[in-house]
């Protein structure tokens, strides 16, 4: 749009909205020396280079997302798929969903140990389990690359 009326001058105007160069002055933008008019350009929230997120669609705010995985969260998430593979096995042993249980975990890694004893109330409350111990297991789960065998009895 603004090529029409102001032609040449694009060499001046792009560099310094790609520098952030310019002042929003009421409805107006002025860049390089010249005013633009509200249909001649657009504001878009952008994000910042090395973070994660997107601006919303109204373009009123910006989602940015913290992705770096720190121990604690990929201890939560062993748990969490420990978890899952428990509520899996519950339902292959046909029990009832109220039926209260007894895990049996046997792992040799260490990380996986630490979930257990940081996420083990959370896992006993989200699968009705009275408790949680260490020794062998006749199910097998792999979860972040370590092999876990488990058993789940009914209480």
């Amino acid at each position: 749009v603004i090529g029409q009326r102001l032609g040449g001058k694009l060499k001046d105007i792009i560099p310094a909205s790609k520098k952030g160069e310019y002042e929003v002055s009421g409805e107006n933008l002025l860049i390089a020396g010249e005013t633009l008019l509200p249909s001649e350009f657009e504001e878009r929230l952008t994000i910042k280079d090395g973070l994660t997120g997107k601006a919303v669609l109204n373009n009123t705010a910006v989602v940015i997302l913290d992705t770096e995985l720190t121990p604690e969260l990929k201890r939560e998430g062993i748990a969490r798929d420990m978890i899952r593979a428990i509520q899996d096995e519950r339902k292959a042993i046909d029990l009832n969903v109220s039926d209260r249980i007894n895990i049996t975990v046997s792992t040799e890694s260490d990380e996986v140990k630490t979930a257990l004893e940081t996420w083990g109330d959370m896992i006993k409350t989200q699968t009705l389990a009275d408790s949680i111990t260490m020794g062998s297991g006749k199910t097998e789960v792999i979860i972040e690359d370590d092999t876990i065998s488990f058993e789940v009895k009914k209480a």
